[in-house]
């Protein structure tokens, strides 16, 4: 069971954040794994390195819907097909403003760079591809919260009752 502090873990929507954070978290470092394993490792990819990062994004999209489905979102089980093609779409539309923002912030890095000239164009394209990431995170969080694993009816009983069971098999 992992450690998560009281005020989290009694407060639904706190709990959902925490968790939508932690997966948002290591479907990053995929991610960003990824990216730079196509961009470093594949000639292909050091040229068109917006395709490894889409790439990289939809490996990272793939796991995180798995894991907040499963995780995040365990209470609402219900039309699977319909909640993946809707995180699809959001998903979809975020990675085509990543892939827009990664572009405009290394252009804006290689011609008025504020760093030494020193720091390569390696690194200038992780700290484009955070922070585009950055600007993402926040669209996922609302589109994944309130459009498509929406609270319906029922859903705050099913919740209350999963989390009575759960405090209590955690005092026993």
């Amino acid at each position: 069971m992992m450690l998560i502090p009281g005020f989290i873990k009694h407060n639904r929507r706190l709990l959902k954040l925490f968790r939508f954070c932690v997966v948002g978290g290591s479907a990053f470092v995929l991610s960003i794994l990824v990216f730079n394993i196509l961009k470093n490792f594949v000639p292909y990819f050091r040229v068109h390195f917006v395709l490894a990062s889409i790439i990289g994004d939809l490996s990272g999209l793939v796991y995180g819907f798995y894991i907040n489905k499963h995780w995040t979102y365990s209470s609402q089980k219900k039309e699977e097909e319909k909640y993946f093609f809707k995180y699809m779409l959001l998903y979809t539309f975020t990675i085509i403003l990543n892939s827009l923002l990664l572009k405009a912030f290394i252009w804006v890095l290689t011609h008025y760079t504020i760093f030494d000239e020193s720091i390569t164009q390696n690194i200038k394209e992780n700290i484009a591809k955070i922070a585009a990431t950055v600007i993402t995170t926040g669209l996922n969080f609302v589109g994944t919260n309130y459009v498509i694993f929406v609270h319906e009816e029922g859903d705050d009983e099913e919740e209350e009752e999963e989390e009575e069971i759960n405090a209590s098999e955690n005092n026993h």
